[in-house]
Formats: structure tokens, C-alpha cells, sequence
């Protein structure tokens, strides 16, 4: 895989993460945040897009949406997803951060067969073999 194709992909899953907010499906766009291969580069994708897009608003209507959003707080969870959300929102901070939290899932599954990391070079060349241990 080139950089310019790993690139294109996150500029792809940038745009899929502004279509789901734009549904109003947030966990969906944090699903797909989660799972990027470059969460980073998909924040940053979006960030541009976003800022393209602020600059044909009016300013004062995005003045008073901020004072509300201020105003307003922090949204509520969802409580069909109470104890979800922050866990998610913990892993997806863990990556940005390039840390990784095993569920106990995983872990029985890296207990049963041998691990397999796939990982690519700077210039976008893949990097496949065996694992021998996860720590």
C-alpha cells in the first residue's frame, strides 16, 4: 500500500465520520473513528472540512450557536449506551495517544492463536509476520 493510497483512505473515512454526524449517528462516526487506521489524520480531515465549511456561515449565527452550546453543556448519554460511550471515548483516546486496551475477547483470542501484526512502513510498505507476545 502507497502513502498516497493510505492517504486517499483517510481522507475517505474523514468524509464517512462528517456523513454520520451529519445522520445525527454519533456512535457510528465514533465506531468508524475507532477503528481508522490513522484516527489522527481522520480528526485532521475533518477539521479541514469543517473549517471550509464555516467560512460561507454567517458569523453571528455561529456566535449565538457556540454561546448556546455553552450555554447548553455537554449532552447527556444516551442510556441505551451509558456504559458504552466512555469506554469507547477511553479507547479512542488511548489510540490518539498510540496505546491500545485489550477486551477480554481479544485477549483470549491472542491466547488461543498466534498474533499476527500488520503494519506499514513510512513510505507505505506493508509489514506482515508473527507475533510472538502481546504485552
Amino acid at each position: 500500500m502507497t502513502a498516497e493510497t493510505l492517504r486517499e483512505g483517510t481522507w475517505l473515512e474523514a468524509i464517512g465520520l462528517l456523513q454520520q454526524a451529519r445522520a445525527g449517528d454519533h456512535l457510528a462516526a465514533m465506531r468508524l473513528l475507532e477503528t481508522s487506521a490513522d484516527p489522527v489524520g481522520v480528526v485532521h480531515g475533518l477539521l479541514r472540512m469543517l473549517v471550509v465549511f464555516l467560512r460561507g456561515e454567517d458569523a453571528d449565527k455561529l456566535e449565538r450557536f457556540l454561546d448556546a452550546s455553552l450555554r447548553a453543556g455537554a449532552p447527556p448519554l444516551n442510556p441505551l449506551f451509558a456504559g458504552q460511550i466512555p469506554a469507547d471515548t477511553e479507547g479512542l483516546a488511548d489510540r490518539l495517544r498510540g496505546q491500545a486496551r485489550l477486551t477480554e475477547p481479544m485477549r483470549e483470542l491472542l491466547a488461543a492463536q498466534l498474533p499476527i501484526l500488520a503494519t506499514a512502513t513510512r513510505e507505505g510498505m506493508p509489514d506482515v509476520g508473527p507475533k510472538g507476545g502481546v504485552k
